[in-house]
């Protein structure tokens, strides 16, 4: 997968410059940008080819939503993923209304993270809750991580390797995971994500 440019809109910078790290450790792509101005920010999304954008629900005291809208107006069309330290489901219900393919929290591990950031890329969706599945239990984090790995083909004694759990607890977490989609394979639930 070629990723030629992402955007990080993120008003700490400690955390940006991370994840600005973390993004080139995982999709190495051609340019990272790092910014909260929103002139800048509209710029490189109507002149660049830009392809994702790693954004928080709240900037330097603006509305995130908002400007995630503005984006979205103005003609982009790559991928959109919310990473926020607010950990509500109704921010993840409204950022999967307007249009954005994910919403995290910053208290989500490193794997959690590049993993959502690779499934996004590849056009999965990364929500805590979705309204069209309001009846359906929210997985827990470390089932977003499992669940992450299985959707990318990995097998259970590989995920039990990469997570240093047992092959036994891969299992419980996969059962709970198909039990929550009320689904009998991860393809199914794939099938969920992608629409």
């Amino acid at each position: 997968m070629t990723v030629e440019k992402v955007l990080i809109i993120d008003s700490q910078p400690l955390y940006a410059r991370a994840l600005s790290s973390l993004v080139k450790e995982v999709i190495n792509p051609l340019e990272v940008t790092i910014t909260t101005n929103t002139k800048q920010i509209l710029d490189c999304v109507r002149e660049e080819n830009v392809d994702l954008i790693i954004m928080d629900v709240l900037i330097e005291g603006r509305d995130g939503i908002s400007l995630a809208k503005s984006i979205f107006a103005n003609g982009y069309v790559g991928k959109l993923l919310f990473v926020s330290s607010n950990d509500y489901d109704s921010l993840s219900n409204v950022a999967y209304t307007i249009g954005a393919h994910g919403y995290l929290t910053k208290y989500a591990s490193q794997s959690t993270l590049s993993n959502a950031i690779v499934n996004v890329l590849k056009g999965y969706t990364m929500f805590k809750a979705q309204p069209a599945q309001s009846d359906q239990q929210a997985l827990s984090e470390r089932e977003v991580t499992v669940l992450s790995y299985l959707m990318q083909g990995y097998s259970n004694q590989k995920i039990s390797e990469l997570l240093m759990l047992s092959n036994k607890t891969i299992s419980t977490y996969k059962a709970r995971i198909l039990k929550k989609y009320n689904a009998k394979s991860i393809v199914e639930i794939a099938e969920v994500h992608r629409s």
